[in-house]
């Protein structure tokens, strides 16, 4: 609720016709809010790509071990009994190393939609403060931006001017 009515009361003002101060400084800070938010998701598609290859390679390389061991194993026991007895227990294993994968893929799945959940909530967070520092006509404060994303303030030093005297000791 509280989120609501903060975001809220800053559209009103919006809707109303009242002039918004500070919009670059508004249009930035959404800027890199949505920068943000496209790495967090560029680095989930990553980390899921990356985590299907290699159970890719683990499963070819799991066939590949089964494949030989299973020919070894067949071409030292003749009897069906002992065959049917190592496909029973080769089924068994396929079947734990699938869940095995399924489980991993699932753990990963949770772990990105848990962070981007926190992003969402840091987001919202981030917003209230921004919007309720720029309705009291004061600079937000650095902790609403995204790490280390937070606008350089204005340099005012006498190197920056253009009619300054250089400092001593620069040629």
């Amino acid at each position: 609720m509280r989120v609501a009515v903060g975001v809220l009361s800053f559209l009103c003002l919006v809707s109303v016709g009242h002039a918004v101060p500070n919009q670059a400084l508004q249009r930035e800070f959404k800027k890199t809010w949505d920068l943000e938010r496209k790495a967090l998701e560029h680095q989930s598609a990553v980390a899921l790509r990356q985590h299907r290859t290699a159970q890719k390679a683990q499963s070819k390389e799991w066939r590949n071990k089964e494949r030989s061991e299973r020919h070894a194993f067949f071409a030292a026991h003749m009897s069906g009994k002992e065959r049917r007895e190592y496909v029973q227990n080769y089924l068994e294993r396929k079947e734990k190393f699938e869940k095995a994968q399924e489980q991993g893929s699932l753990d990963l799945s949770q772990d990105w939609a848990t962070k981007r959940k926190l992003f969402k909530e840091r987001r919202m967070n981030a917003e209230i403060q921004f919007n309720a520092a720029v309705l009291e006509k004061r600079d937000p404060p650095i902790e609403v931006w995204p790490a280390g994303k937070a606008p350089s303030p204005a340099n005012n030093s006498p190197e920056q001017q253009p009619n300054a005297e250089p400092s001593p000791g620069t040629p």
